[in-house]
């Protein structure tokens, strides 16, 4: 789980989560709890704006970080 403090990371917080280490990196927002070992999002890429009952457990995650480009 990346030596992440889960409990200071906020709800909604954009991550990047698979369940193997062969699979590709897929964009999820945090739901705001782990459990067992899983990091717990939203269905389907949503938020707790759209949807705060389909969550789904992820094995790997890490925070999304944006790039920011510079012309």
């Amino acid at each position: 789980m990346n030596n992440i403090e889960w409990d200071k990371v906020e709800k909604d917080a954009k991550l990047l989560v698979r369940n193997s280490e062969n699979e590709e990196w897929v964009k999820r927002h945090y739901a705001g709890r782990v459990e067992n070992g899983y990091i717990y999002c939203y269905f389907a890429g949503m938020s707790s704006y759209t949807n705060d009952e389909n969550e789904y457990g992820w094995r790997f995650a890490k925070l999304y970080e944006e790039q920011k480009w510079v012309q």
